[in-house]
């Protein structure tokens, strides 16, 4: 076979299974391909586009994750081109190191974008917004808090949370903010990692207590230890119930409790976990992240702002019923 033409198959083959590998990496990292764009305010999502537009440093380092992609397969293919048809192997080494270095430096942009979108453009998305929250776009949870509710295992991890949301709800001060928390035994001789959890994370903390646990999940890795039935057929289907008080549980898990953590899930494709232990409402919502950048696509990242105001509104609305039913109900 003739070497150009050789050169040729191999760079269409490589380019077309990067590509290929490129676009499911970035569908696995996104939520928001499962929920339909119709359901939300056409208004809303061009106001968000506007607005993410209008951010200068946003589009130059848009525009510089863009050039360094392009770099990387340009490199890459004309020193793939240039091995095979040329036999110029020194320099097709020289081109693929340059294009690994346009990947590396496509990862140093693509963190300095999410930076500069949190901080310019979400930031002030929340202010225009008027909503009584507070964002800190480079904080998060603390990894105490987050095991405080025992909804993950710990030891060999590695923990991460962004995006610190700062809110109240009748007066009681919750936090939400995105957490990534992965596997890595270091200790291993496979080098074990693998992500556990991915998503939001919120938790509150109520000056009553009920005395008990209740826990909502549609992980059946839970198992059947204090399972029990609310008498919401429903519910039930897609949600388990646990908790150490029958009775108590059915009297907090109220129909609007249960009806708007199916809203979230059925309308918007978000499951959420919902544990109250004692004086403390912990959430998860498996959401992969709230307003994540995308750096090629200005419709998903309006589309997910979209999405993370309304697991806000959600939690907020699941979080107020429950301190009202709490309040009221003897325990």
């Amino acid at each position: 076979m003739d070497g150009k033409l050789l050169a040729i198959i191999i760079d269409v083959l490589y380019l077309s299974l990067t590509l290929i590998g490129f676009i499911i990496f970035f569908r696995n990292k996104s939520h928001i391909i499962k929920v339909d764009n119709k359901i939300f305010d056409k208004n809303e999502l061009l106001n968000y586009k506007k607005i993410i537009s209008s951010d200068p440093r946003v589009s130059f380092y848009r525009k510089l994750c863009i050039l360094c992609v392009i770099l990387y397969f340009v490199f890459t293919a004309v020193a793939i081109y240039i091995i095979f048809s040329k036999g110029m192997i020194l320099w097709g080494f020289i081109l693929l190191g340059l294009g690994f270095i346009s990947a590396g430096e496509y990862g140093h942009c693509r963190k300095i974008y999410t930076s500069v979108y949190r901080n310019n453009v979400i930031s002030r998305i929340i202010k225009d917004r008027t909503l009584d929250l507070e964002f800190f776009p480079d904080k998060g949870v603390t990894k105490k808090e987050y095991f405080s509710g025992n909804l993950g295992v710990g030891g060999n991890i590695d923990f991460k949370s962004s995006c610190l949301i700062i809110g109240n709800i009748d007066n009681y001060k919750f936090k939400l903010s995105n957490v990534s928390i992965v596997y890595n035994d270091k200790d291993d001789d496979h080098g074990l990692y693998f992500p556990l959890f991915e998503g939001a994370f919120s938790l509150i903390h109520m000056n009553k207590s009920i005395n008990s646990y209740i826990h909502v999940s549609d992980n059946t890795l839970l198992g059947n230890y204090n399972k029990i039935s609310i008498d919401n057929e429903a519910f039930e289907k897609v949600y388990d119930v646990f908790s150490d008080n029958e009775i108590l549980a059915m009297r907090i898990l109220t129909p609007n409790i249960t009806n708007e953590i199916l809203n979230l899930r059925n309308k918007y494709h978000v499951h959420c976990e919902i544990k109250i232990d004692n004086d403390y409402i912990y959430f998860r919502f498996f959401v992969k992240e709230l307003f994540g950048p995308f750096v090629f696509n200005k419709n998903k990242e309006a589309l997910n702002i979209a999405l993370s105001f309304k697991v806000i509104e959600g939690m907020q609305n699941i979080m107020g019923y429950l301190i009202k039913v709490i309040e009221e109900v003897d325990v």
